[in-house]
């Protein structure tokens, strides 16, 4: 967290003019270790924490995107699981694999985007 404050938070339009900032971070106790606080004043950051239980009501994209995608993944994940036939390393990967990537092929493997697709649009 420490780390990501100073790469990326800092790099921000107004972090450059060092103006105030407020963060906005979900209960959770590494968000707020006394490292991080130090971190945060440095960059002229106030951390705000939700409180926990509020979740729902004050990280409306939690509630209607990650929520949805996570649990839909835990489905397909399951149902992986339980068809079976996992004998063979599923990221067997061979030098092929990373020439040919991102170009069209014509096996049935899935790709990220599709299985990510899938995750969303499950009902």
């Amino acid at each position: 967290m420490k780390h990501w404050l100073k790469v990326v938070w800092d790099r921000r339009p107004s972090a450059l003019l060092r103006k105030r900032g407020m963060f906005i971070l979900d209960f959770f106790e590494g968000h707020l270790t006394p490292d991080v606080k130090k971190t945060a004043q440095d960059l002229n950051t106030d951390l705000v924490d939700i409180p926990e239980g509020m979740t729902s009501q004050l990280q409306v994209l939690y509630v209607a995107v990650n929520k949805p995608f996570k649990d839909n993944l835990k489905a397909l994940y399951s149902e992986w699981l339980v068809a079976g036939d996992h004998d063979e390393n599923v990221l067997d990967i061979d030098d092929s694999d990373i020439d040919n990537a991102g170009s069209e092929t014509d096996d049935d493997s899935d790709s990220v985007e599709d299985v990510a697709g899938r995750c969303v649009a499950k009902d």
